[in-house]
């Protein structure tokens, strides 16, 4: 069995995580609020505070794929099962190139893993 990576596939999963952003924006505290507030409670304020924004941070999955795989998704024999013909997706799976046959399988693993979208790049030997 060969087992040389040929394809590393970066799936962008639809899920990601919330994370503050590293740069903040500072404010100004009105010096009315900060005396009422030291008045009623006595708690003594800052005059100004930095608050950092949530942002998105998109989470990826990896997958390697091997040699013998790249072949096969790239061959005519590799045509998916008789249902992806509902959607008419794969009616000229005679007529495309193995470029593009090898785009639709990956586009295959790619929904399902649950990804949105997908980069890969192919290593030459």
């Amino acid at each position: 069995m060969n087992n040389n990576v040929k394809i590393h596939l970066t799936i962008e999963m639809e899920s990601g995580a919330l994370v503050r952003k590293g740069i903040g924006q500072e404010y100004s505290v009105n010096p009315e609020a900060i005396e009422s507030a030291r008045k009623e409670s006595g708690v003594i304020l800052p005059d100004k505070f930095i608050h950092r924004n949530l942002v998105n941070k998109p989470s990826f999955k990896t997958i390697q794929i091997n040699e013998e795989a790249y072949y096969y998704f790239q061959s005519f024999d590799s045509r998916p099962q008789a249902y992806s013909f509902k959607n008419g997706y794969w009616k000229n799976w005679g007529r495309m190139t193995a470029e593009e046959r090898l785009v639709a399988h990956l586009n295959i693993i790619c929904i399902s893993e649950g990804g949105k979208s997908f980069t890969f790049e192919v290593f030459e030997d």
